[in-house]
């Protein structure tokens, strides 16, 4: 899965830097997606709530940039992030998944806070 955004909003002065206006929105005007996961059923563990418990390994690899200046492909390549993991855990209907996941980050930036166990919900496409 790779998806690619560019938002378009109402530009508003940088009252900060006094520079050209940007685009008013929480997080940032592009960013850029991937994700790659397997997951394995674990037969010889009991359901819970009715839903069988999987193994499941993924990487994600993601990019926002909060200003485009220039060009788009440098500037989403300079805030690039990715990490690598496995979990425990249940699919939900619609390519969901429920469970606990621990990730370590392969590729981060300076001031990153890495949280590496996680309690991880997706809905995938089931909204």
């Amino acid at each position: 899965l790779l998806t690619t955004e560019i938002f378009h909003g109402t530009p508003v002065p940088d009252a900060a830097t006094g520079d050209a206006p940007r685009l008013d929105f929480l997080g940032g005007d592009a960013r850029i997606t991937a994700e790659a996961a397997a997951q394995w059923p674990l037969p010889l563990l009991p359901t819970v709530a009715g839903l069988r418990l999987h193994l499941r390994v993924f990487g994600h690899l993601g990019a926002l940039t909060e200003r485009v200046r220039g060009s788009l492909v440098q500037d989403l390549q300079k805030n690039l992030r990715a990490s690598a993991g496995f979990g425990i855990g249940a699919p939900l209907p619609g390519h969901g998944f429920v469970g606990v996941t621990w990730a370590q980050p392969m590729l981060a930036q300076p001031g990153d806070r890495a949280q590496r166990l996680q309690l991880s919900i997706s809905f995938g496409n089931a909204l």
